[in-house]
């Protein structure tokens, strides 16, 4: 094991860290009060998730480009039964990922749902909000969202530190990743609030903000 806290370690961190500061602004009430306002309304709920979520694969592969260029001094690499069991718990973890995207809706997380619709001249009467599902007809019922209220980014850093070799700049990334997913997660259960009330307030109560509770009882 090397020492990580070198440029390289910083380069990740601080380009991660550019990276959650895009998406937190582009996510934004006041950043998104004013192209509602430009738009209209229905447009916006049609268009602005797809949209949003183009800036934000567009930059993420900017910036792992980046860092592919630049990693810095290898810092650890996992062998044997360790580095079979993190590519274990990493391969778990991209299937409970892919079953908390399933909850929430493939075209609703991406936005390809709204989009579509719009585009054959259907209104999105409930636009996307953060990466969680609907709850216009109630709190989500069984499956990861009756577990924690934000399985994504949860899950997410999990992910991203089961990777068995380990550079000085992926170490900075996955920092940061780690910080910004719990930051959002707050940020999202204001926006949820604010959306959908004491709808959302009552599920909140019962379900834990990221760390899943055992039983899942429906929420």
């Amino acid at each position: 094991m090397k020492n990580f806290f070198g440029a390289s370690f910083w380069r990740g961190f601080l380009s991660m860290s550019a990276y959650g500061a895009l998406h937190s602004a582009l996510a934004s009430n006041a950043f998104k009060a004013p192209v509602r306002k430009l738009t209209g309304e229905r447009a916006f709920g049609n268009f602005y998730r797809v949209g949003y979520n183009g800036v934000a694969l567009l930059s993420l592969l900017w910036l792992l480009r980046s860092l592919l260029k630049r990693p810095g001094q290898m810092v650890y690499e996992a062998r044997g039964v360790v580095k079979w069991a993190m590519r274990i718990v990493g391969v778990l973890s991209l299937a409970y990922a892919g079953w908390s995207a399933l909850q929430v809706g493939p075209g609703r997380l991406s936005g390809l749902g709204p989009a579509a619709r719009g585009a054959v001249g259907l209104e999105e009467k409930d636009p996307p909000e953060a990466q969680n599902p609907s709850f216009a007809s109630g709190a989500p019922r069984g499956g990861p969202f009756s577990r924690h209220r934000h399985p994504l980014n949860f899950i997410a850093p999990i992910a991203f530190w089961c990777f068995s070799r380990g550079s000085q700049g992926f170490i900075g990334l996955n920092t940061a990743l780690t910080l910004y997913s719990i930051l959002a997660s707050f940020s999202a259960d204001a926006k949820m609030r604010a959306r959908y009330g004491q709808t959302f307030e009552k599920y909140a109560e019962r379900v834990p903000l990221l760390w899943p509770r055992l039983n899942a009882e429906d929420a």
